[in-house]
């Protein structure tokens, strides 16, 4: 019986990209203080939705992935999963201050460069 594509293919990234992807995983995670294993099951609970959202945009804004292979990488999912992640994401970091504050505390442990922090809440703002 012949494997689907998605069901074989696991994107192939350099090391240093993986780390990050784990470096991003693991701050968001902390900051929520929810099990890794747990993000990317197909559960729709806020507990894991939210954290697993914020994920993604990051994924996509700070490392530059595709939205394909972001929603490969986060459980399957596709495409306009990552998109809805995205403006979620941006919706709430303009209307919540709490929820602002804990993107700009994922931020800030992933990297210490306040331009890259500075970059990326500006892409957040910009595609409400």
């Amino acid at each position: 019986m012949k494997k689907k594509f998605k069901e074989f293919y696991k994107p192939q990234f350099t090391d240093s990209v993986n780390l990050e992807i784990w470096i991003i995983i693991d701050a968001v995670c902390k900051e929520y203080d929810v099990d890794r294993n747990m993000i990317f099951i197909r559960k729709n609970d806020r507990m894991y939705s939210e954290p697993r959202q914020i994920i993604m945009a990051l994924m996509y804004y700070h490392l530059r992935l595709p939205m394909a292979i972001v929603g490969q990488y986060c459980g399957g999912r596709d495409h306009s999963t990552v998109v809805h992640a995205r403006q979620s994401v941006c919706m709430l970091y303009d209307s919540n201050k709490f929820y602002a504050s804990r993107v700009r505390s994922i931020v800030s442990s992933i990297t210490s460069d306040p331009d890259v922090f500075h970059s990326l809440s500006m892409k957040i703002r910009m595609i409400t």
